[in-house]
């Protein structure tokens, strides 16, 4: 089907959607599996310290991408957009930062909270 392995979501599943089969002693990992619908290339722009993972999981992408260091800072006054969703039957939150402005650190500060 061309589906790809790029993640590994470590302990996203709670032990209790597995009881029936009794097959977990705890969380349960997941991979997570992509297939490129429309490819193209991109240009990406990460922090340095993210630069060799990226270039591990660029190596298996169909369409590779450009990866550049972003030295950049986020502009004054700009907010950051991160959509959430809830799962509360596993009792995981996924994040998804669309934007990043100069409030993500007190943003995912909060969001902890």
């Amino acid at each position: 089907m061309g589906l790809k392995t790029f993640a590994v979501e470590v302990d996203l599943m709670p032990k209790s959607g597995y009881a029936k089969e009794e097959s977990a002693s705890g969380r349960v990992t997941t991979l997570m599996t992509f297939k490129e619908l429309n490819p193209h290339t991109q240009t990406i722009f990460v922090p340095n310290i993210y630069v060799e993972q990226l270039k591990l999981l660029n190596s298996n992408m169909p369409t590779p991408r450009t990866i550049n260091i972003s030295y950049a800072q986020p502009a004054k006054g700009t907010s950051s957009i991160v959509e959430t969703q809830v799962f509360t039957f596993a009792q995981v939150a996924r994040l998804t930062i669309r934007e990043i402005g100069q409030d993500i650190v007190s943003l995912f500060e909060n969001m902890e909270r």
